[in-house]
């Protein structure tokens, strides 16, 4: 909950711009290659789930309103759910971005990989919903999805625009 409330009050902080300027939610077009780190939790929603920390770093390339990334995962799952400490996950993400009010924009994500938490890999799908905010070449974001077969994900990332 704390990623949230961080970037809904980032976000109100830049709904309160009185300079009269048009609001603008895009990034300039020279900036096009995105670096951001993630981090969370997930609650496995099965009877008798538990939460699992996890961290990522996402690599992509910015277009108009849209994002084509890739995403580097960690998941540390307990011994039922995986066989490691620390279960790999590499997801291909694309990104669609909307303006909800000044300053702030809103996501919707879907991405597709692999992960191995056993000794084999398995198909890793992600659906998530998002907000987003940008300052110059940072942002922050913060999202809400669903991942794997069970997973409800919640994270908070921070990155840069290059």
């Amino acid at each position: 909950m704390l990623p949230l409330a961080l970037a809904l009050t980032l976000a109100l902080q830049a709904s309160t711009d009185w300079d009269g300027d048009e609001p603008r939610w895009d990034a300039p077009a020279d900036r096009h290659l995105e670096l951001g780190l993630w981090g969370g939790t997930s609650l496995d929603l099965q009877p008798g789930g538990a939460f699992a920390p996890w961290a990522g770093a996402e690599l992509g390339w910015r277009f108009t309103e849209s994002t084509v990334s890739l995403l580097f995962e960690g998941h540390r799952y307990a011994a039922p759910r995986a066989d490691r400490a620390w279960t790999p996950v590499i997801l291909a993400r694309v990104e669609q971005r909307f303006e909800t009010m000044r300053g702030l924009q809103g996501t919707f994500a879907f991405g597709a990989g692999a992960g191995r938490p056993f000794r084999s890999w398995e198909l890793w799908l992600q659906v998530a919903f998002g907000l987003r905010v940008e300052r110059g070449p940072l942002f922050l974001r913060a999202e809400l999805g669903f991942e794997r077969q069970s997973d409800l994900r919640l994270g908070a990332g921070a990155g840069l625009a290059f």
